[in-house]
Formats: C-alpha cells, sequence, structure tokens
C-alpha cells in the first residue's frame, strides 16, 4: 500500500502524482474516508513536485 503524506493545516492527504491524458502534471489528494481528487498545475508548484521523485511506496 502506498503511503499518503498529510498536508499540514488541513485535512487533506497527498495520495500521488500523475498526467492527466494531455501530459500536464497532476496532484492526487483525498479527504479521509472520502473520494479522491485531482489537481493539474503543470509543473508550477515546485516544491510539491520535488515530492514527486521520492518514492511514496
Amino acid at each position: 500500500m502506498k503511503k499518503e503524506i498529510s498536508l499540514p493545516n488541513s485535512n487533506l492527504y497527498l495520495k500521488g502524482f500523475g498526467l492527466d491524458i494531455n501530459g500536464n502534471m497532476t496532484v492526487k489528494l483525498t479527504f479521509p474516508n472520502a473520494r479522491g481528487f485531482s489537481i493539474q498545475t503543470n509543473g508550477t508548484l515546485r516544491e510539491t513536485h520535488r515530492l514527486s521523485r521520492l518514492d511514496l511506496d
């Protein structure tokens, strides 16, 4: 099972990273006990995308 990273000052968890159908970078987030969602970032969140290089497994 993959690790989740709890985001400070919120009830969101970072689940992972991916690409949308156009090849843009996305961040996958979820609420506890709720369905997840993705945010298209196009690589503009430098600090967040540094986490994508870490092994979250």
